[in-house]
């Protein structure tokens, strides 16, 4: 039986990315699809992720149909085994609706991603605020952890939806060794990347265009940056726990004091010399591999940088001391 499934969430959740990956899997496996987008960042008829990838899709302007575009290609005896549509909110209810019967009268597979509103609006729930308060509501649980990087857009709503403060914990590290981080995972897993037509970025064939690529305003690293920073020049930076990759590793009971006092929960004394790691991430739908967020086991090692090895002194230079969240811890 074929199925709609509709992957959601907020900005920058990496949904675009998931959606990249889904039409790589599909078609490693030989299965022959459509790809659909509208009003993507890199432009008319692509689907791009802020991590540099980026392949060709139809674009979905308000007076295509869908389901009649389909049904034109299978009857001149095109094989479509599946179908992805990224950027879903910009659809049409009326385009939705032919969605639908795609999945029922056709019998293909349609995958959808984007941000909360129009398909969940077939379902009478007419915002995104009902829809988070829905979630929230009904999930059974007391205490949710969300590590979506683009919470901290969305504080206002979120007080004002549940009518409480919000406390946001925020990961930090040094931006020459996350840049470092990614260089390295970028040459861990080229072939991938290769696959999934990273090169088709013309800025991602040397590694003074893939730091650009990255920490741009609308890159990976570059959209929390300003969003966080941005949470700042708003006036919420009391929401805020900064958690700095390099001071809590090299100094953990002093800095899980301080998170425990801040989500005002009693402390829990941690083993720091008995790591393990118990749950581990569905990183294989990024397409740079499946051990992004391993852990070493073991005893806690302070962080140490490699970034002068592995993106050279100049961007080091660059980058280093550009993380305000120090100036504003001084």
């Amino acid at each position: 039986m074929a199925e709609l499934i509709y992957y959601c969430g907020t900005m920058d959740s990496g949904k675009s990315t998931l959606a990249l990956q889904t039409a790589h899997n599909h078609r490693s496996r030989g299965r022959d699809g459509v790809i659909f987008t509208s009003r993507d960042r890199a432009g008319k008829g692509l689907i791009s992720s802020r991590l540099g990838l980026q392949i060709e899709a139809l674009e979905v302007d308000i007076d295509l149909d869908i389901h009649k575009l389909i049904v034109e290609r299978l009857s001149i005896g095109g094989r479509i085994s599946f179908i992805i549509c990224d950027e879903a909110q910009f659809y049409s209810p009326a385009q939705i609706e032919q969605l639908a019967q795609i999945v029922d009268g056709l019998g293909i597979d349609v995958y959808a991603f984007g941000i909360f509103n129009k398909l969940t609006e077939e379902k009478r729930l007419p915002n995104d605020m009902q829809i988070w308060v829905y979630f929230v509501e009904t999930c059974g649980q007391e205490i949710i952890f969300d590590k979506n990087r683009g919470w901290s857009t969305h504080i206002e709503f979120v007080e004002k939806a549940t009518n409480k403060s919000v406390k946001i914990i925020a990961c930090v590290r040094n931006l020459e060794d996350i840049c470092s981080s990614f260089e390295k995972l970028f040459r861990k897993n080229r072939a991938d990347g290769e696959i999934h037509g990273e090169f088709s970025n013309p800025k991602m064939k040397s590694i003074d265009g893939r730091i650009s690529v990255w920490t741009a305003d609308e890159g990976v690293i570059g959209r929390p940056y300003v969003s966080l920073m941005d949470t700042i020049h708003r006036g919420l930076g009391d929401r805020i726990l900064f958690f700095p990759y390099e001071e809590w590793t090299a100094n953990p009971e002093h800095w899980f004091a301080k998170l425990y006092e801040f989500i005002g929960e009693e402390y829990f004394q941690h083993d720091f010399d008995n790591i393990e790691q118990k749950i581990r991430e569905n990183d294989a739908g990024y397409g740079w591999g499946s051990d992004l967020h391993e852990i070493k086991s073991g005893k806690l090692i302070p962080a140490k940088s490699d970034a002068y090895a592995i993106i050279g002194r100049d961007w080091v230079n660059k980058l280093h001391d550009s993380e305000f969240w120090k100036k504003k811890k001084k």
